[in-house]
């Protein structure tokens, strides 16, 4: 394979990734919307039902340690707070939480796949 070919292949393969963290920041900016324009039942109703999901992962040992910590520590945050990191950068996480994250899980979207 010559460089001109490895070289397109790694382009075309880093611009699906960025299509992909794309895709997950704009259900996560959805999902941040519905959150902060529901009545407050409701609100209080998703964070537990995402603290839920939280748990399983913990009990079936689904993900690292590090990401039940972490979503476990933005899920006793200020709603406007949550939604502020789950749409941000937040310190090098963001990209990473909102590929595990319990709100994906719970809004049945699937942010890495492409729509149909």
């Amino acid at each position: 394979m010559d460089a001109a070919l490895r070289s397109h292949i790694r382009h075309a393969a880093r611009a699906a990734h960025r299509q992909v963290e794309l895709r997950r920041l704009m259900v996560h900016e959805q999902l941040a919307i519905d959150l902060l324009c529901a009545p407050p039942a409701e609100q209080r109703r998703r964070i537990a039902d995402a603290r839920r999901v939280v748990d399983l992962w913990e009990a079936g040992q689904l993900c690292s340690q590090d990401y039940v910590e972490r979503w476990r520590a933005w899920l006793r945050l200020p709603l406007r707070d949550l939604v502020l990191r789950m749409c941000s950068d937040s310190l090098g996480w963001g990209p990473a939480m909102r590929q595990n994250s319990p709100f994906a899980q719970l809004s049945g979207s699937k942010p890495d796949r492409k729509p149909r």
